[in-house]
């Protein structure tokens, strides 16, 4: 699994517009998240976007909510890719 901290640093070295640095950081950014973060059959979800039962017995444990704090992470951290990409792309 990948460090937040070193996902934060790439974001960063990818906003300095213009560099070699933004462009590799750009690079590396984009093969991370295509061939490692995103799942690959469904789009990610922030954490109160995902699905809790009714039923209070089907509740999610620990694990579950771990995996969905850190896919809100991820999701967050794409988004502002996402917005760094297309500030320098259009």
């Amino acid at each position: 699994m990948y460090r937040m901290g070193s996902l934060k640093r790439l974001l960063t070295m990818a906003t300095k517009k213009g560099s070699r640095e933004a462009i590799l950081a750009t690079e590396a950014l984009r093969d991370l998240f295509v061939n490692d973060l995103l799942p690959p059959n469904r789009r990610l979800r922030f954490f109160e976007q995902q699905p809790l039962p009714e039923d209070s017995s089907l509740r999610p444990g620990a694990e579950t909510l771990l995996y969905w704090l850190l896919e809100d992470k991820i999701k967050t951290l794409y988004v502002a890719f996402n917005h760094i990409f297309f500030r320098f792309c259009c």
